[in-house]
């Protein structure tokens, strides 16, 4: 004997609960109620997993993100570090000018 119930999340199905039962079984409002419960909780964890592993990915592209970022100021501050180095240079070697 197989029972079938809908994991439904939100409006989404998830997947299907499936109960086999070797022999013939007759079950009552109660089982039945269980079931629906058992099935209501199954699909409401698995779209907690679902939405953890896309905060995990989320957070990992943010990091990237935010690194690229630093690296790209890193190098914009060598770029004008480099730019003034190269015209304060050359006055610094000459010296003062002396009154």
């Amino acid at each position: 004997m197989c029972y079938s119930v809908p994991l439904i999340a939100k409006g989404q199905v998830k997947g299907v609960l499936e109960l086999y039962h070797r022999s013939s079984l007759n079950p009552d409002d109660e089982w039945q109620s269980f079931l629906d419960a058992m099935a209501v909780q199954a699909a409401i964890a698995i779209d907690h997993a679902e939405l953890v592993d896309r905060l995990r990915r989320l957070n990992i592209e943010l990091m990237l993100a935010y690194d690229t970022t630093l690296e790209g100021w890193a190098r914009a501050l060598e770029l004008m570090c480099g730019m003034r180095c190269a015209l304060i240079g050359p006055i610094i070697r000459r010296g003062r000018p002396r009154p």
